[in-house]
């Protein structure tokens, strides 16, 4: 039986047996890179309290897991009241079963629950046409501002830009 859970802290992180390990393995992280992986899941609850994973599981196997990211400002781009979904991955072998789509709901629903003026927002490959039309059918809507946007991390002429629209606005 798959179950779902929401990671609010570092301890309820580190208390999940190997998540570095398993995290690594969904995300196809080169071993020599599990240092980098493991000191950002680390102080990933360091830089806003509100930040949390949500992960599925069967038995004591990790099979998606997303990360939902409380933010600010990022340089010079006002994201006042914003969270972003900045990673969701899915074991290989249990892509297109509803896993994936049911983490998100999880995390959408303990934003929309915790702090309802907040904007739920992605930034997504152009050609990852599945992850797309996933993000699409969960009620996320391609910014039309994209030209505006300046966060670090995203490269326009790769990625679109997403946010979540509430069912019934």
């Amino acid at each position: 039986m798959i179950t779902f859970k929401i990671l609010k802290n570092e301890n309820q992180m580190l208390k999940e047996k190997d998540f570095i390990i398993k995290v690594s393995k969904i995300y196809n992280t080169k071993p020599e890179y599990l240092c980098y992986l493991s000191y950002f899941l680390e102080n990933f609850y360091k830089t806003h309290k509100n930040n949390f994973i949500v992960i599925a599981k069967e038995n004591d196997n990790i099979l998606s897991v997303a990360r939902f990211e409380y933010k600010y400002s990022i340089d010079n781009l006002d994201m006042k009241n914003k969270v972003l979904i900045t990673g969701l991955a899915t074991l290989e072998d249990f892509r297109n079963r509803g896993i994936a789509s049911k983490v998100l709901q999880k995390g959408i629903g303990k934003v929309l629950k915790d702090t309802p003026s907040f904007q739920i927002c992605l930034g997504v490959n152009k050609d990852n046409v599945n992850a797309i039309n996933l993000y699409k059918k969960l009620g996320f809507i391609i910014e039309e501002n994209e030209q505006d946007i300046d966060l670090p991390y995203f490269n326009k002429n790769f990625q679109i830009f997403m946010h979540y629209e509430k069912q019934g606005n």
